[in-house]
Formats: C-alpha cells, structure tokens, sequence
C-alpha cells in the first residue's frame, strides 16, 4: 500500500525518536505529513510488530542490518496478502545501545500498546534493561543479536535464536588451545556484560588448559580519553614484546579503534575476535583510513573472528535469501539480517498458529499465546525452518545455533581451515573416547564437537557445449581446485549429476608447504543439467557440476567457496569472465545469466559400514558442492 511505502522511505531516511524529541529533514517532514494524511483515512487495521536497536549511533549498521532483515521477510508476507489481509507493520524504536535508553524505549512500547511482540535489542546489557519491562508489561521478545547469557535465562518472555557467551567464551578458547595452538594469551576488554562476561569464560577456559593469561587490560566504554587509553595499552604491549595471542572482548566500535593502533604500530601477534566483529560495523569500520583504500582489508586481514555464520560455508536457502538481500538493498548481508530475518519469521509463524485476534482490546491475552507458542518450541521436531538453521528454544529461551570460526581476507570473513561441528548424538560414534584421544572430537561448554577440515574449492568453466534441453544433458570442460590443511584424498570424489563415471584423474598442478596443499584438476564429461533442489525460473536451465567425497563424512569435512581464490572478495562476478571468454557459444541460442555457488548436505546409505552402525537411520551427511550456470533463452540474437 502507499502507507506501506511511504514507512519503508521514511525508515530509510532514519525517522529517528530520540529522546522523546524527533529530528526531521525538510524532504522527511513532506514524508511524515503524508504519512498522517494516509492514517487520518485509513484506520488502523495493521499488526504491529516493535523493534529496537541502534539506529543512530555509533552501531548504526547493527540498526540497519536488524531492521532491513525483518522487513524482508514481513514485506514476503505483505506481498501475499499480509495475515487475513491485514499487513505487517514495523514499528522502529531508537535505543543508541545505550542500557538506559533502552528501557526508555521499552516503556514507550507499552504505552504504546499497539505490538504485538518485540525483536531486539542488539547490546545484551539493552536487551537486560528493556527485558525487565517486557517481563513486567508481558510482551514477547526475541533477541537476534544479545548473547550474554543473562538476558534470557531469568526472564520467561525473552527469547534469543542465537549462541550465548558460555559457549562462545568456551569455544574460542578451545580453538586457540587445540587450532591456533598457541600457550600464552593477553586480553583487552570493555566494561560492559557482553566484553566482560566474554574474558571471565575465555579466561577460565583458557586456564583449564594451563595456557598463561599475562596481561589482561580493561577499559571503559564511556571514558572521556578513551583514544587516548586504548592508545596507552597498545603502547604498553608493544613495549612488553608480548608474542602471543591477543583476544580482544569488545564490541566492534572500539575494535576498530584497537586493531587499527595494533596494526599501525606493527605489532604482529595474532588476533582472536568475537561474534560483534563478524559484521559491517567492523570491517566497513576501516574504510576511510588511507592504508586500507590503498590495499582493502588491510586493517583485518589475518584477524580470527567467531560468527553464527559464514556464507561460504551456507546452504541453498541462505545463499537464496543473501541474494535477496542483495537484490532489494544494494550491499552485502553480514550475518545479523539472516538472524533478525528469522526472528520475524518465528513471530508470524506464532501468530499464523494461534488463535490471537492482534486488537487493542486482546492485546494482553494475545501477548501471552504467542509467548506460549514460543516457549513450545522446545525440540527440534516443532522447529520453524530457517535461512540460519532450525529456530527453536531450550527451557532458557536459548536456541544455542552452531558457531563457525572466519578468518579475515580482503575485507570479508572466510571460512577458517578447521571448524567444530557439534554433535546431534554421542552415541552415534563408535568409540567416543578414541574419537576424542585422536584429536577428531573435543568438548566444549559439555559438548562433544566434531574437528571438521574446511576445502576451500572453486571451478573455472572453461567451455559448455552440446546443451540439450530434451534429455537434459551438456558437456562441461572445467578446472577445479582445492586448498586445504590435512593430507586427505582429495581426488576421491563422485560428481553426483554426471552421465556415467568421471574420474578426475592426476592434478595438472599441485604445491604444498607447511601451511596447506594445492591441487588443481582439468575435468572433462557429460552432466545433467538443472539438477539444483530448487528448479530454476520458467525458461531459463541450470548448467553445472555438484559432487561430494566419497568416504568422509561432513563430519569430518566440508567444501566451502574459495571466495579469495575465485576473486570474489574483490568484487568480481565469475559470470563476467565467462561471457567475456564465451564459455558458453552464441550459436548454441542461450546465453548466460547468473552463476550460484553453495554446499549443502547429501544423505547417503551406510550400507552397514561398522563405524557408523550406530546410527539408527542408517544414512550419513556428506558435504555436497554446487556450481551451477544459470542460462536463458537468447531472444535477441
């Protein structure tokens, strides 16, 4: 509707309510006395849902991100026809992560009185705040962002569909014991819950494993000086000489502040972040600082960084909503909207199966069937799907997703070489101890975790012929390659849609050193064409190769996209480079028109095998990679 549109443009031109006072533009104002016109003759019939985050401070991307993730998917539901035909409104509060202001925003909620849930905040101590006035008022909230443990388990209306800081505390710490590998550790950290709570379980952790905390500093947020005293900590660790890791327990604003004076001062310890700085708030946080323009990623390359996901490593769903993202906004997704774009999935979802009427006069009583349904969702068989996974809660509020560990190049978080994988079921390993005395499975925060080795693997299509469209067949003549840490059988490969057996045959090129292997291999055969699970749009044929390893499992190992390899960290498109090298001949009538690259998950029989006989299903995981080629008709030529 021209409500509807005339919210979004005035969303994006940051109607901000600060302080109870609202700042306008001349070209807002003219947006906002529309807006009034519109509601003065419609009455309001809408379902509100609130959110809250900061949406003009120093964080103003994590607002953006929160913001444009719930829209995306609320303007999928407006667009077919809303709920009973009432649309889905956004209502979009100010909090400046500031704890404080927070529970300011919340009260204005209640007086509100109009949604019908809340999604937010981003800072935990903002989600503790407003979570004691959510609890009182009995609202309904889930958290995308907050993961100090505290925000949820005390409060029986707030829900959070990511990790918590025990696990990722716990998880990082691990990984610089057993991946990185490193004994001695210094911390910087913030004043607030999420930085401190972060070092005391990264700090603990570490200590199990007697790893030496020498130096640990502490800063405040809100210090008038605070250049001047994350200046004098850097200063002091360089002058200690201090060679080991440096974990840095903040939020990404002073990350930026803290790994720009590291780098600047040429200190060279490995850097360990967490989950804040697996966002555009960080790597978009360097941008005007002369060294990084001149070489991009200059500032985070080489930084280590947990996150709730990697899109290099992300299924067909997820790589499907980043580029609807992509599309509707014009810039790349971090991990945040996939997580908020969640979060309203899960509330329209409660709404859809209730039985609440969203009225003024209900409102009470339907605030506590969707709270209800929430709290139900408490096993993985009642889950509500998700682009980040299965979205369901523990008796905490918690759902505890999967953490992958990113490591920076160019300006974007890849996939690191080694990752823990959790597991669903201990019992489905034959010998757990063995498993973990080897080094394939370790414990974290009382989980078993699977040491899974990352491939990095991409694909040049060199030429495409013989498209036939009756028997969905092509003949492909390509490069693949792979980059990798552990000496495996990489060449020990099924290409699943192939016409016959393809044996990939010696590598054309290879290298090794201490770091990682190289391989390089010129594949040639015939393929099946639009082999994607999700078929392509009417007219138009998915050309491509997926395959998967024949004897390990995702368990044991996963193929992610080579995006540095391939150049798209930089920005480039590989559909260019076809076109412009023709893979794909004019004469043949089609043209090319996107490329989609992902992994998923392909199950396979056991066919009894003994070390998966405890596995009652009787079919194991294997990590599937897709290269596909998406052509249409060439109506022109």
């Amino acid at each position: 509707s021209n409500l509807n549109q005339l919210s979004l443009e005035v969303g994006r031109l940051k109607v901000i309510k600060l302080k109870n006072k609202y700042l306008f533009t001349g070209k807002v104002i003219i947006c906002l006395l529309l807006l009034v016109q519109l509601a003065v003759a419609e009455s309001d019939n809408n379902i509100h849902i609130a959110t809250v985050g900061d949406m003009s401070g120093k964080d103003n991307k994590a607002g953006e991100s929160l913001v444009r993730g719930i829209n995306l998917y609320l303007n999928e539901i407006n667009e077919n026809g809303g709920i009973n035909g009432r649309e889905v409104v956004l209502d979009i509060y100010d909090d400046e992560n500031d704890s404080l202001l927070a529970r300011e925003r919340a009260l204005e909620i209640v007086k509100d009185n109009r949604a019908i849930a809340v999604i937010g905040h981003h800072y935990s101590s903002c989600s503790i705040y407003a979570g004691e006035v959510y609890k009182e008022n009995g609202i309904p909230a889930i958290t995308p962002y907050s993961t100090v443990v505290d925000v949820t388990p005390s409060n029986d209306w707030y829900f959070r569909n990511t990790f918590n800081d025990n696990l990722q505390g716990s998880f990082l710490a691990n990984y610089v014991n057993k991946i990185i590998k490193k004994d001695r550790i210094c911390i910087i950290q913030e004043d607030l819950p999420y930085g401190s709570f972060l070092a005391d379980v990264f700090t603990e952790t570490s200590q199990s494993f007697d790893i030496e905390m020498e130096y640990n500093f502490r800063f405040e947020v809100n210090d008038p000086n605070l250049d001047i005293t994350l200046e004098n900590i850097v200063n002091e660790l360089k002058s200690s000489g201090f060679p080991g890791v440096v974990f840095l327990s903040t939020h990404a604003a002073e990350g930026v502040k803290l790994v720009k004076l590291i780098k600047d001062a040429d200190l060279k310890n490995l850097i360990v972040v967490p989950a804040a700085f697996a966002s555009e708030s960080f790597y978009l946080g360097f941008s005007e600082f002369s060294k990084e323009k001149q070489a991009p990623g200059y500032y985070s390359n080489g930084v280590y960084v947990s996150s709730p996901l990697l899109y290099d490593s992300a299924d067909e769903a997820t790589i499907h909503f980043k580029e609807k993202y992509v599309h509707t906004y014009d810039s790349e997704p971090d991990w945040r909207p996939a997580f908020s774009y969640d979060a309203a999935k899960v509330i329209i979802q409660a709404i859809l199966s209730t039985d609440v009427v969203v009225k003024e006069a209900s409102l009470r009583e339907d605030r506590q069937k969707i709270r209800d349904y929430l709290a139900g969702l408490n096993d993985i068989k009642d889950a509500i799907p998700g682009v980040t996974g299965y979205n369901y809660f523990n008796e905490d509020g918690d759902r505890e997703k999967p953490i992958f560990i990113g490591m920076y190049r160019n300006g974007k978080a890849i996939s690191a070489l080694t990752q823990f994988r959790e597991i669903r079921d201990i019992h489905e390993i034959y010998d757990i101890n063995k498993a973990v005395k080897d080094g394939k499975v370790t414990l974290v925060e009382g989980r078993y975790l699977y040491k899974t080795d990352v491939v990095y693997t991409a694909i040049t299509l060199n030429e495409i012929t013989k498209p036939n469209f009756f028997d969905y067949t092509c003949l492909l003549d390509f490069d693949l390659w792979f980059r990798y840490t552990s000496d495996i059988d990489i060449e020990n490969i099924e290409f699943i849609n192939a016409v016959g057996d393809i044996d990939i045959g010696e590598p054309v090129e290879e290298y090794v050193n201490r770091e990682f292997f190289y391989r390089r291999y010129n594949v040639k055969g015939e393929f099946r064409t639009d082999f994607f699970s999700i078929p392509p749009p009417y007219g138009k044929h998915i050309l491509g190769i997926n395959f998967r390893h024949r004897s390990l499992t995702r368990n044991n190992l996963i193929f992610v996209t080579d995006l540095v390899g391939m150049g798209i960290t930089e920005g480039r498109d590989p559909i260019d480079q076809m076109i412009q090298t023709q893979v794909l001949s004019p004469g043949h009538g089609w043209i090319l028109d996107k490329v989609r690259i992902y992994q998923d998950l392909v199950d396979i029989s056991t066919m009894g095998r003994p070390e998966f006989i405890n596995i009652p299903s009787g079919m194991v995981d294997y990590s599937r990679f897709n290269f596909g080629v998406l052509v249409k008709e060439d109506t022109i030529g």
